[in-house]
Formats: structure tokens, sequence, C-alpha cells
């Protein structure tokens, strides 16, 4: 009594319709880092799937001005220099 090729394509198509697919990639992402957590597990692999990594950054970005400010310095107050 196995599934044939039709019977899990339908099967598939029902579970896109209820779940979406960015909830099924979400999904196949979570039982994939689940599957690799398990077999480090049981291969005694002592590093971490969610360890930060060591690596440095290729360059560091300089921050860039704008052409125009976007507000000028007023030297003194227009409402005061008309008197």
């Amino acid at each position: 009594m196995f599934i044939g090729v039709w019977e899990a394509v339908i099967i598939l198509l029902v579970v896109l319709v209820l779940f979406g697919g960015s909830r099924l990639a979400g999904l196949g992402k979570g039982v994939g880092r689940s599957i690799r957590e398990f077999k480090d597990e049981v291969t005694g692999d002592t590093k971490s799937v969610d360890a930060p990594q060591t690596h440095q950054p290729q360059g560091t970005a300089q921050p860039t001005r704008p052409d125009q400010p976007g507000a000028t310095p007023v030297d003194e107050d227009p409402r005061t220099s008309q008197q």
C-alpha cells in the first residue's frame, strides 16, 4: 500500500495551498537546521550551527555626504535684523 506519484503530487498541492509558499520555505529551513544539528550531535561535532562567524569583513564602508545639506545655518534671526 504505497503512495503513487499522483497521490503525492495532490498531497503536496494541498499542503502548498493550505500553508503557502513562504511558510513552507521557513518550515523547510527549520527542518534542515534540525537535521543538521541532530547529525552534529550524533557524530560528536563540536562546532555549533548558530555560532557566529569569525572572519573579518572585506572592507569598511565610508559614510557619504549628501550633495546639498538638509538645512543651512543662519547667522542672525531675520525678524530682529529689520528693526
